[in-house]
């Protein structure tokens, strides 16, 4: 019997553990993975470390900093440069978050070291947060479209795909700022930018001047995700979004507040159609939701959101389900995945008369208050078009949530037993003609009162 070969010990199990619980311990230490800052942290283990560590490029492409005081300038800069210098040719990350009071030097020193090595960017993300300067803020992307300029290259952010901007305002801030999205020249600085998300936290005390923004989009923009509260906004935002990104597939729209439309801009009289975009998540107040719908037609969705964020009443001025399905392009739709949240304006007829009208869908959640509008009639009917099997023939998961209302709390709309009759239908179990649903779940005021199955709701 020839004698078996010893395996080579990995290095790794000759380090001390101490230094092997450190190194994981570091490796923990950053949510987006390791940056350059943990690996400096690694090079001085001893001069081996130090020696492989610079001679790794991949190790030197993901920069995370947070600047919470004016003495972290000069590392950011620092930890930059030795990123340019040791990752080689690959592409950088950016995860930089201003959360100090720096001067106007400081703030334009991290700015050109940015621009200094624009090309080498291939995902930015600034966050503004605690004590920072608003001016600083508003002033991120024309300060950098000028830098990049001074450089001699308004295209040196050729390379970058994506793009997170959070102008997160501290809880201590008691004067609102108004930011200006008028001059971002986000289509000169990003010529090839794929996803953008522009977020606010402290959505109380952030105004963004918007009625420009479609035109400050980059026309490359395959996912956008925008998040705050808006002023001067545009009565059909979302279809001035899609005209100026044709070839977007992804939109997350959050709108707290849009009180101040541009009353002079006019409603346009047909529907945008637009073929690309198969995600859409809408959140808003009653007034605005209802102008998105009627102004846009998308054949390709596949996932749609509508969330009535203030949990007002939902007036409906038309055929809600009527305009809900010429969105999404009935009768040759594709909508596999729809969420419902607080539309108060349907009925038990309506909502049966819209699932009719998708037959794709595959996942449901309802979410609703105890207000006149559906009630448990609304699972005895689904229970009876269970025997059409052109009736949600592929439905998967299905949830339905209940809040009860002031007046209504000891008013029960609905019974646990209607629903358990609708999602146990021997036609969508076992053998059934249409046995798709592997899921369902029934909440009230946030307690589950029925769930069968692992219920996985595709988040937009």
């Amino acid at each position: 019997m020839s004698r078996q070969l010893a395996q080579p010990r990995p290095p790794i199990l000759s380090l001390p553990v101490e230094i092997f619980h450190n190194i994981i311990a570091l490796a923990n230490s950053h949510p987006s993975g390791i940056s350059i800052f943990e690996v400096i942290k690694y090079m001085q283990v001893c001069r081996y470390f130090y020696n492989v560590l610079q001679r790794t490029p991949t190790l030197w492409t993901h920069v995370a900093c947070v600047v919470s005081s004016p003495d972290h300038v000069g590392r950011f800069l620092g930890g930059v440069d030795q990123a340019v210098a040791n990752s080689r040719n690959l592409p950088l990350t950016l995860r930089l978050c201003i959360a100090a009071q720096i001067s106007n030097d400081q703030f334009s020193s991290i700015l050109r070291r940015i621009a200094s090595c624009g090309s080498r960017w291939e995902h930015l993300g600034v966050q503004f947060a605690g004590s920072h300067d608003p001016s600083h803020a508003e002033r991120w992307f024309p300060h950098l479209w000028e830098m990049a300029q001074a450089v001699g290259l308004p295209n040196q952010f050729i390379n970058v795909r994506s793009l997170c901007f959070d102008t997160f305002m501290g809880s201590t801030r008691a004067v609102l700022v108004q930011y200006s999205a008028d001059n971002w020249n986000l289509p000169q600085l990003f010529p090839n930018l794929r996803k953008a998300m522009v977020l606010s936290s402290e959505l109380s005390h952030h105004l963004t001047s918007t009625y420009r923004l479609p035109d400050q989009l980059s026309q490359s923009l395959e996912e956008l995700s925008l998040k705050s509260v808006f002023h001067n906004t545009s009565l059909v935002m979302v279809r001035d979004i899609l005209a100026r990104a044709p070839h977007l597939k992804k939109l997350s729209l959050n709108v707290y507040d849009n009180s101040t439309f541009v009353t002079s801009a006019a409603r346009p009289s047909t529907a945008l159609r637009h073929t690309f975009l198969e995600e859409l998540d809408l959140e808003g107040d009653a007034d605005f939701i209802p102008n998105q719908i009627r102004s846009i037609i998308c054949p390709s969705l596949v996932s749609l959101r509508l969330s009535n964020e203030c949990q007002d009443e939902f007036l409906y001025q038309g055929d809600f389900v009527g305009e809900l399905l010429a969105l999404v392009g009935w009768p040759a739709c594709e909508l596999q995945s729809l969420v419902l949240d607080y539309v108060t304006c349907l009925s038990n007829e309506s909502m049966v008369r819209l699932f009719a009208g998708l037959p794709h869908l595959n996942a449901v959640k309802i979410s609703i208050t105890t207000d006149p509008g559906i009630d448990e009639r609304f699972f005895a009917m689904l229970w009876q078009r269970s025997g059409n099997g052109s009736f949600l023939p592929r439905l998967e998961s299905f949830e339905f949530e209940v809040w009860t209302t002031f007046g209504h709390e000891d008013y029960e709309l609905f019974s646990v037993q209607s629903f358990a009759n609708f999602v146990e239908d021997p036609q969508r179990k076992g053998s059934g003609p249409f046995a798709h649903l592997r899921a369902a779940k029934f909440t009230l005021d946030g307690d589950t009162v029925y769930s069968s199955g692992g219920i996985h709701f595709p988040v937009i």
